[in-house]
């Protein structure tokens, strides 16, 4: 996992630095600072997204401004800025230091292209002007009282016991308890959660939390809650209990509040020093369902809160069930759904309060069975089962009108995933590509792109769509604006043109059709 993760971020990186190093930036003075960010959702947003720039201590900048192309100024929040000497970069040339002054803040961005980038430009101001973003944020905040925040969509409170109250200012549904920690006892194996004979359950609800706002504006509100909790340290001998024995398990939450997020966002990072238990964030969501709707590859499931008889099956039932990016409960209405990033299982409890839970660590001995007699246990010679150490998750509440299809709950979940990527841009004198562009946008936003390749054959190229709701769905599709994109140039020619990436050819797409695997084996055209 750890070299497919370095590999992939090291592709998307240096495609990222090709489009950054073709944008045409003749028109524009050297000692200009821009930023380009990239949006990888095939349709427009606006987005509050995090930004770091430097600039140059020789421009003087007391203060500063973020605009786009034609000058319309970016609303932004100042976090925080220092000072520093920064590498600048040049692919084709030696890297130089310079002094620098860093400022980090976050921006809303508007209009961002589908499936493409835009560039915004720092306008420094030698001087102090008034009105200026500091200023502002001491005046207009989403801070409210008592450890509280709102936007347009949630009124949040972090309670002394660290979980959350929040209330939808839409509907006037509220919530409390939601994201409180739950543990109990795992003895089982990498394909089953088992559970000592006398299991003793421990939540966080009782916890006397230590809460910080770390961030106040009026874009973004972040607030540090701590947990020093304490969980057995394992299993007893016979395995019929769980250890008297109590070690530490401290748990850091980041809860955020965004402009323009229906969700509030949760960042966990736990420390584990505890073995065999099954650790989860739990949402008293109280929404009367019958089943639970979830999102699986290429699909959006419906399964059945309460399990099945044993009888029917030569295995005890497990309580918890896969999931990709989302889970959610609804009544006809209204909804809950848990967003979530790189978390693949869900539990449905069949309590008073409705709970919906995440797995965050499911931690047991490694035995695993070799002949159908008996269970070897490695444990000795790897413990990595147990999960020991610090894990970090995100994920987020978000409450909802209607049904999941009428609530785009799937393209929210995308929002949630895929966060805006930006980064700091030199004076290109080289490139030809436009200071905005999509490389692809589809126009319903219900219809979802799985892939996006070359033909077999280089003479087409090709658009994979999927849909996962249950009605049949059209569209629109547009692929680089309606060109054909031009030839990949060789090593050679790309140091000869600066690692600029070559101009769009102007030629158009000849035709248009549906293909199947078949068709693109035997006579693959542009699509």
């Amino acid at each position: 996992y750890r070299q497919a993760d370095e590999i992939s971020i090291c592709v998307m990186e240096q495609a990222l630095a090709d489009i950054a190093g073709a944008i045409d930036m003749s028109d524009r003075e050297k000692k200009d600072v821009a930023v380009v960010a990239w949006n990888a959702l095939p349709h427009g947003r606006t987005e509050v997204a995090e930004l770091v720039v430097d600039i140059p201590k020789e421009l003087k900048a007391a203060d500063f401004r973020l605009a786009d192309e034609d000058g319309n100024e970016v609303p932004f929040q100042p976090v925080e800025s220092d000072d520093r000497y920064t590498v600048v970069q040049n692919p084709n040339d030696a890297a130089d230091m310079m002094a620098m002054e860093r400022h980090r803040f976050f921006a809303e961005l508007p209009d961002l292209p589908g499936s493409g980038y835009k560039t915004f430009f720092v306008k420094p101001r030698e001087k102090w002007t008034s009105n200026s973003p500091k200023e502002r944020t001491l005046t207009r905040t989403i801070v409210g009282k008592n450890n509280g925040m709102e936007n347009e969509f949630l009124s949040v409170v972090i309670q002394p016991n660290g979980a959350l109250s929040v209330t939808d200012k839409i509907t006037g549904r509220n919530w409390t308890d939601l994201g409180y920690f739950r543990d109990c006892s795992e003895i089982g194996n990498p394909w089953e959660h088992v559970s000592v004979t006398y299991d003793e359950v421990l939540t966080t609800l009782s916890q006397n939390a230590r809460v910080a706002r770390i961030i106040s504006g009026d874009l973004v509100t972040t607030y540090k809650v701590e947990l020093n909790w304490e969980l057995p340290r394992g299993r007893s001998a016979d395995e019929k209990t769980r250890s008297a024995d109590r070690v530490p398990c401290k748990i850091v939450n980041l809860i955020t509040l965004r402009k323009g997020q229906p969700w509030v966002e949760i960042e966990s990072t736990i420390e584990n020093s505890a073995e065999d238990h099954y650790l989860q964030v739990s949402f008293p969501t109280n929404v009367k369902a019958k089943s639970t709707i979830a999102s699986t590859p290429f699909d959006v499931v419906n399964r059945d809160v309460a399990l099945p008889k044993p009888g029917q099956y030569d295995e005890d039932i497990q309580t918890e069930n896969p999931m990709d990016r989302f889970v959610a409960v609804e009544d006809g209405t209204s909804g809950v759904a848990l967003l979530n990033e790189g978390l693949k299982a869900y539990e449905a409890h069949e309590d008073d309060d409705d709970t919906l839970s995440l797995t965050m660590l499911r931690c047991f001995p490694l035995r695993i069975c070799i002949t159908n007699l008996e269970l070897t246990n490695y444990s000795n010679q790897d413990n990595g089962s147990q999960c020991l150490g610090t894990h970090t998750f995100k994920y987020a509440f978000m409450p909802y009108s209607g049904t999941v299809e009428t609530a785009n709950v799937w393209q929210k979940a995308e929002r949630f995933n895929h966060t805006v990527r930006a980064a700091q841009i030199g004076p290109s004198m080289d490139g030809k590509l436009p200071k905005a562009k999509s490389f692809l946008e589809v126009e319903n936003e219900s219809l979802h792109v799985s892939a996006v390749k070359q033909s077999e054959n280089g003479a087409g190229w090709i658009v994979r769509l999927f849909n996962p709701t249950d009605t049949t769905l059209s569209g629109k599709i547009n692929l680089n604006g309606g060109l054909v994109p031009p030839r990949a140039l060789s090593p050679v020619e790309r140091q000869a043109a600066n690692f600029a990436l070559p101009a769009d050819t102007g030629q158009t797409w000849s035709k248009a059709r549906p293909v199947s695997y078949t068709h693109l084996r035997a006579h693959e055209t542009r699509y």
